[in-house]
């Protein structure tokens, strides 16, 4: 059991998966099963050992792992088993946050929110007001923003290095944004000479703790709560909504939601068009006429 599972998990490295977690997770189920006396994957195994972890969540995403696992395994040996596809279901859906949808005036607010907070240096206000303002513009990841040097910005385009899931991209900004940025760099003072695009006073770039720490003050200070169902608004949120308001500008022609909805999955970096799906259900109004044109893509390449 510990040789297949280490095959499959070298398969994986080999394909450029980035499965820190996951190889720690199998081999220590490995090594459960293998202590059971299984040279091959059983299902009373996969139960015996995920009824040992702790919530319905944990349990159901090393059912998803294993499940991955036995597909592989039998497509060359039947005698592993594969539990059955409806098992899982019985733990319940996942819960996903619903995002806090930001309005244009909320994000301009934030933004002009981080002068009042007191802090130590007006320079530190203007890059956090910076990294806010190029999530929002492009819906990159905080962290992906928080890598970005001073070498990665060629005029409208950025260079994101290594993102997510360790894959490189170009994002395209629009001139404005490129203004904003050039207007924040001329504010740098001299001694500020990090590689980086977004340094504070200190003459690094803030981490993402304190991003959040930052955002957190600034949208306390501004009464910010959460609503539809969301938490308090995140950082993160800034992403969303710039992948909800994208879909929904372009609901009333299908045939160009079906293309755009491929390209903003390319443009935020997403692993597969999957990840991009997930806003549909977040445009109650627009949903239909998008999943209508998703189909004729799926249908049409199907029969290409």
């Amino acid at each position: 059991m510990i040789a297949a599972v280490e095959g499959y998990l070298e398969l994986r490295k080999q394909l450029g998966y980035q499965d820190a977690d996951l190889r720690v997770r199998l081999r220590k189920f490995a090594a459960f099963a293998a202590a059971r006396g299984a040279s091959h994957l059983r299902n009373h195994d996969v139960l015996a050992w995920t009824e040992s972890l702790g919530s319905a969540n944990s349990r159901r995403t090393h059912l998803d792992w294993l499940a991955n696992l036995g597909v592989f395994l039998r497509a060359e040996d039947d005698r592993h088993e594969i539990l059955p596809p409806d098992y899982t279901s019985r733990l319940g859906r996942r819960n996903r946050l619903t995002p806090f949808v930001y309005c244009e005036e909320e994000i301009l607010r934030i933004m002009d929110g981080f002068g009042s907070l007191g802090l130590r240096h007006p320079y530190d206000a203007s890059t956090y007001r910076a990294i806010i303002g190029l999530i929002a513009a492009t819906g990159m990841r905080l962290s992906e923003a928080l890598n970005l040097r001073l070498a990665d910005m060629n005029g409208a385009e950025l260079f994101v290095r290594q993102s997510k899931f360790k894959k490189d991209r170009l994002v395209f900004v629009d001139d404005s944004t490129v203004r904003a940025l050039s207007d924040y760099l001329a504010l740098r003072p001299p001694k500020l000479d990090a590689p980086k695009l977004f340094v504070i006073w200190t003459n690094r770039t803030p981490s993402i703790v304190q991003m959040d720490q930052v955002f957190r003050r600034c949208t306390n200070l501004l009464g910010m709560k959460g609503r539809d169902g969301s938490g308090l608004p995140r950082i993160h949120d800034l992403r969303h909504t710039f992948a909800i308001n994208s879909l929904a500008a372009c609901a009333h022609d299908e045939e160009l939601v079906a293309n755009h909805i491929v390209a903003l999955s390319t443009y935020l970096g997403h692993v597969g068009v999957r990840s991009t799906y997930w806003y549909l259900r977040l445009l109650p109004k627009t949903k239909l006429a998008i999943a209508r044109a998703i189909e004729d893509m799926r249908h049409a390449q199907s029969h290409a």
